[in-house]
């Protein structure tokens, strides 16, 4: 794919110099300057859902010391709880 750019004069020199360095040609070092580029944004900006909620980790305090080995009683109670109420609503 063809493309079109403009650039200024500092970047246009910045890329000769660049590509006689490197003995290729100046397309050849725009490709792999944007690649190089796209890359590394794209990895730092990748979400995890760690990196999401790092910040809310530890964060909290429930009075509950055994959260982690109990999940699965707390989750149950929860889900029980929530089904009872929506059995008691009006329809």
């Amino acid at each position: 794919m063809a493309s079109n750019i403009q650039l200024d004069d500092e970047l246009e020199r910045m890329i000769a110099d660049a590509a006689r360095r490197l003995k290729v040609t100046r397309t050849e070092v725009v490709r792999r300057s944007i690649r190089k580029y796209c890359k590394q944004f794209l990895a730092e900006t990748e979400a995890y859902p760690w990196e999401l909620m790092k910040d809310l980790v530890g964060g909290f305090h429930s009075g509950r010391g055994d959260l982690a080995r109990n999940s699965g009683k707390y989750v149950r109670e929860i889900i029980r709880v929530k089904h009872e109420e929506r059995r008691r609503r009006p329809r």
